[in-house]
C-alpha cells in the first residue's frame, strides 16, 4: 500500500479432512508511516515463479502470471529514509534505511485495529491485538563506516499515543547511514 500495509493474522480453529483450515478467527492490523509521501513499492529480489490474484466473481478483475519478488522497496518514504519489506524465515522485516542527515524522529508509524502498544522491558514493542500479541523485539540498529563496516548503534520505540510508535537513536549524529531493522513477531 503507498504508505504502509496491513497484516491480516488468523487464528485457525479448525481445519477440514484434507488439513485445510475450514475455519477461525481475523485480526487486521493496518500499519502506516505518518506524514510520509505515498509510494508505490518496487520489487526487489525476483523469486521464480508466477502468483495469481483470482478472487471474486468477476474475472476481470483477476491478475495471472503477476512476478513474486522477496523484498518490497518504498523509496523516499520519508526525505533520504527508504523502507525496505522482507520475509525472514517465516516473519515480516522492514528496514529503516536512513541516508546521511534523515531525520528518525519523522519516522512515525500508526496501528490501527490494534488493543493498544506498550513497551516490553527487554526493549520490545508489544502491539495487543483479539488474538494476542504481536511482538516487535527491540529493533536491531547499526551504522555503516566511510570503509563499509556495520557499527551498532543504541536504538529503541518511543511510544507517541493514539496507537503510535517511533524510534529514538540516542546519541546517533546522524552524519552517517543508519539502518534500523524491525522483526515483526506473530505466533
Amino acid at each position: 500500500e503507498p504508505r504502509g500495509w496491513t497484516l491480516d493474522l488468523e487464528q485457525v480453529t479448525a481445519v477440514d479432512a484434507q488439513g485445510v483450515p475450514s475455519a477461525g478467527r481475523h485480526a487486521a492490523l493496518r500499519m502506516r508511516f505518518e506524514g510520509s509521501s505515498p509510494r508505490v513499492p518496487a520489487g526487489e529480489r525476483r523469486l521464480p515463479g508466477w502468483r495469481n490474484e483470482l478472487a471474486g466473481r468477476d474475472a476481470d478483475a483477476w491478475f495471472a502470471g503477476l512476478p513474486a519478488f522477496a523484498h518490497q522497496r518504498y523509496t523516499e518514504l520519508y526525505p533520504g529514509v527508504d523502507v525496505l519489506v522482507r520475509g525472514d524465515e517465516g516473519q515480516v522485516r522492514y528496514d529503516l534505511m536512513l541516508g546521511p542527515g534523515a531525520d528518525l524522529s519523522a519516522v512515525v508509524v500508526s496501528v490501527a485495529g490494534a488493543l493498544g502498544l506498550s513497551l516490553e522491558s527487554d526493549g520490545s514493542l508489544a502491539i495487543d491485538t483479539e488474538l494476542g500479541t504481536l511482538v516487535q523485539p527491540a529493533p536491531v540498529t547499526w551504522t555503516v563506516l566511510a570503509d563499509g563496516t556495520r557499527q551498532p548503534v543504541d536504538c529503541g520505540y518511543v511510544l507517541l499515543g493514539d496507537g503510535r510508535f517511533g524510534f529514538e537513536a540516542p546519541g546517533f549524529d546522524g552524519a552517517t547511514p543508519l539502518v534500523v531493522d524491525p522483526t515483526l513477531e506473530w505466533g
